[in-house]
């Protein structure tokens, strides 16, 4: 894999928009991941989901904030 998501590997999630958290992968099938965290605790998730890189997962967390307060802008406005 050239994209640095292999077995072993730390990588980053993002929690409910809001969280980045770190995770180690466990098994890669075809574009799904089981990362745990935690004691005994994972999830399976999509390979764009996960970030090498905690500075990318919060830089992709900012942009997902942006685009929310934008999506808001009427209920301000308005509401």
């Amino acid at each position: 894999m050239s994209d640095g998501l292999r077995v072993g590997a730390h990588a980053f999630i993002i929690e409910s928009n809001r969280a980045v958290r770190e995770v180690m992968i466990k098994k890669v099938s075809g574009q799904l991941c089981l990362v745990a965290f935690g004691a005994g605790r994972g999830i399976q998730i999509g390979r764009n989901r996960l970030f090498l890189s905690k500075e990318s997962a919060e830089a992709h967390l900012a942009q997902v904030r942006g685009r929310q307060d934008r999506a808001h802008y009427y209920e301000r406005r308005f509401g």
